[in-house]
This record gives C-alpha cells, sequence and structure tokens, in this order.
C-alpha cells in the first residue's frame, strides 16, 4: 500500500514538475514575443515617442516660409506628388535625420499613396501613417513628415538593417515578413532615379 501512495506522489511530482516547465516556457515566449512590440503608455502616464526613448533630440522645427516667401525651386521636383512646401520640409528633416530622401518617399508611396488626410483602418494618420497612440494626429502634414522621418530613423538605428526596420515601421516590430519593406525599397528606388 505504501509502495502504491509513493507512485501516485511520484506521478504527482512529475505531472507539477512538467506543468511548471510548460507554463515557464509559456511565460518566456510571451515575454520575448512582447518584447519585439510597441507597449503603449498605461492609464494617466505620459506617452513616450520612440525618438525620446531611443534618447534622439529633436531639432526645433524650422520656420515655414510665410506664403509670399519663395520656396527654393532647386529643392521642388514636380514629380513628386507633394506640395513645395512639404517637399522642403520632406528634404530638411531628411537631412537633420540623416534618413535617405528616396527611402522616405517610398514609405509615403506605400503607406499613404500621397494622400495627407489619409486614416487607416486601424487609425493611423497622415502622409507616413503614423501610430495615434504614439504621434497623436495633429493635423498637419509637415509635423507628420517630421515625426515619421525621425521615428524612422529610430527603427534604422534599432535594428540596423533596412528591410527589418521597414517592416517594423509597418507593422510595429519585426514580423520576418518582406512584402511591405520590398514594395517601399521598389518605390524608393524609382525616387531615387528621380
Amino acid at each position: 500500500m505504501h509502495k502504491r501512495f509513493d507512485d501516485i506522489f511520484s506521478a504527482l511530482m512529475l505531472a507539477a514538475a512538467v506543468a511548471v516547465v510548460l507554463a515557464g516556457y509559456w511565460v518566456l515566449s510571451r515575454s520575448i514575443a512582447r518584447a519585439a512590440e510597441p507597449v503603449p503608455p498605461c492609464a494617466g502616464q505620459a506617452r513616450t515617442r520612440p525618438w525620446e526613448a531611443a534618447n534622439i533630440e529633436l531639432p526645433e522645427p524650422e520656420a515655414v516660409p510665410a506664403q509670399d516667401e519663395a520656396v527654393p525651386l532647386h529643392i521642388y521636383h514636380p514629380a513628386i506628388p507633394l506640395s513645395a512646401e512639404l517637399q522642403t520640409e520632406l528634404h530638411n528633416v531628411c537631412a537633420e535625420a540623416d534618413v535617405p530622401e528616396a527611402l522616405a518617399l517610398g514609405v509615403i508611396e506605400v503607406e499613404s499613396r500621397f494622400q495627407p488626410d489619409a486614416v487607416s483602418p486601424a487609425g493611423c494618420w497622415g502622409l507616413m501613417q503614423l501610430n495615434p497612440d504614439y504621434f497623436p494626429n495633429s493635423g498637419d502634414p509637415a509635423d507628420n513628415l517630421r515625426c515619421g522621418v525621425w521615428h524612422l530613423r529610430s527603427l534604422l538605428e534599432r535594428y540596423r538593417d533596412t528591410a527589418a526596420a521597414l517592416t517594423a515601421y509597418n507593422a510595429g516590430y519585426d514580423t520576418g515578413s518582406r512584402e511591405c519593406a520590398r514594395a517601399v525599397l521598389e518605390a524608393a528606388g524609382k525616387w531615387a532615379e528621380t
């Protein structure tokens, strides 16, 4: 009788050990998966923008030229479906952030098809389709460009791989799929030749 209880006790201990190992594996796999996802802010906490989390200081935006001031013609390109003012803003922020202008144009083409008022079903907004959880919608296309280019730079620095950064830009983290990244790089190649 004693042996039977010992066998039952041993079987229960083995089952408990297996359950602990499986639970630990599940917790670890969820932690790894969540580490790659953007962390939404907690209620009542200030939102941390990606460039703030990466300790990147944004330079103060330059004043937008008044209506009667001429926008430099050497920056404006008629093939790019953005106004002269937005092209100037994009040119300046890409230079500041050290992001290739053609790559930013590729992101804009794939994400919004150059529609400044585009809003996705998920609520992402503007030319660069920024997530409103991290980038509240100001309704200003120039602000959207600035935030989007600096966000792209933070992802390029984080992933050190352009395709992974572009995937993370679109999906929120690197899913491993390169479909969107290929589309952006193809569009960027076209804009580089412009």
